[in-house]
């Protein structure tokens, strides 16, 4: 069964992003575990941080992320997904 880690607060500039990030690289390198992180913040902070911005830029201007989303995805494209094996 999945465990569900939520990272979240109201303010600004408190570090939930690079937590996140921290906890999910974490329970990956330590546990050896498949990890999810999905960003919701506008933002897109986590997102960038994980594929790097030219590469966010890349996904964002095929019209493949919630700032701008697609109106197909196509179950071959993986070029829009990362996992942490990517980095």
């Amino acid at each position: 069964m999945a465990t569900v880690i939520a990272t979240i607060d109201l303010k600004g500039g408190v570090g939930k992003s690079t937590t996140t990030a921290a906890v999910a690289e974490f329970m990956s390198a330590e546990f050896g575990l498949r990890v999810l992180v999905v960003d919701l913040d506008p933002q897109s902070n986590l997102t960038t941080m994980s594929i790097g911005e030219e590469r966010w830029q890349e996904v964002n201007d095929q019209g493949a992320t919630a700032v701008r989303p697609p109106s197909i995805i196509r179950s071959d494209d993986t070029r829009a997904c990362t996992t942490a094996t990517d980095r």
